[in-house]
């Protein structure tokens, strides 16, 4: 948590993760997202295993949301950034 001496704030970074139980490989998600996500040769998705682009988040919703089975979701996770990061600490 954070307090007032604290220099960090958290920022929100989306990964893509699926349930290898429920994906039976039907490939949909590929097809809906070809640049971010592969299959392997038996047809099971390989994804990324970083934080998403902005551009990256729209091609994994179109995939989550076309999965038959719904064996992949976005993750939201908040990841702490030093007080000095970004455009802001550019003007200082």
């Amino acid at each position: 948590m954070s307090g007032p001496g604290d220099r960090t704030s958290a920022v929100a970074a989306s990964r893509l993760r699926i349930d290898p139980v429920a994906c039976d490989g039907v490939g949909v998600c590929a097809h809906l997202a070809p640049d971010l996500i592969e299959l392997d040769r038996w047809g099971y998705p390989v994804i990324p295993a970083g934080d998403l682009s902005r551009r990256e988040l729209a091609a994994a919703q179109r995939a989550v949301q076309g999965c038959p089975h719904k064996a992949m979701w976005i993750e939201r996770v908040d990841a702490p950034v030093p007080a000095n990061w970004g455009p802001a600490a550019q003007l200082s």
